[in-house]
């Protein structure tokens, strides 16, 4: 809300981007590349996944750590598990999706930390399913150790610490791709700049 003004903001630039016209941010509006069909195309997917689904699965994220930490709650429905693990399953199927296979095969957000891996050297890691990108091997080692502690009382200081490392993990991906279509734009023909441009925007 404090960046874009709005709290329905990742809302906002998809209407926008199905109506072929400008999302209207100041700095940071899309311009010209609103009305632009392969532009408009990469905006719609890059929102959805990067920015609506992503946040959707830190949200569930952040849902265990607050089912975890809630003493109104029994304590079946803090530990059991239809509690805060429960989310932590959720979390995960949201960040990888339902068809993702651990070489960014999918359609997830999962897939932008594997893809951008290559360019950044963070792809020297086995997530174990086939995955290379170190950004991901460490969520997943990290929702592992999760799915331990919250099945427990007393570990909301270690439950906390991995949250709060997941939470700048997932800030990864966007960055590298932010850069790499920074890059990409600056040297892309004029025909192929829209896209270009669109896909780092987004």
């Amino acid at each position: 809300n404090n960046f874009w003004g709005a709290w329905d903001y990742g809302d906002q630039h998809l209407i926008a981007a199905f109506d072929g016209t400008d999302n209207s941010y100041g700095n940071y509006a899309t311009g010209a590349l609103g009305s632009d069909d392969g532009a408009r195309k990469q905006i719609i997917k890059k929102v959805i996944k990067f920015q609506v689904v992503m946040q959707f699965a830190l949200h569930e994220l952040e849902a265990g750590l607050k089912k975890y930490n809630d003493e109104s709650l029994p304590t079946a429905s803090r530990y059991g598990i239809g509690g805060a693990v429960h989310a932590l399953d959720e979390w995960w199927a949201f960040y990888a999706g339902s068809l993702e296979a651990g070489t960014a095969n999918g359609f997830g957000p999962y897939i932008l930390a594997e893809k951008r891996s290559k360019n950044f050297g963070t792809n020297t890691c086995n997530v174990g399913n086939g995955g290379v990108s170190c950004v991901n091997k460490h969520l997943i080692d990290r929702t592992n150790n999760l799915k331990v502690l919250m099945q427990s009382e007393g570990n909301s200081a270690e439950i906390l610490k991995d949250v709060k490392c997941m939470r700048a993990l997932l800030k990864v991906g966007p960055i590298q791709g932010c850069l790499e279509y920074a890059y990409k734009s600056s040297v892309a023909s004029a025909a192929d700049l829209p896209v270009q441009k669109a896909e780092g925007w987004a």
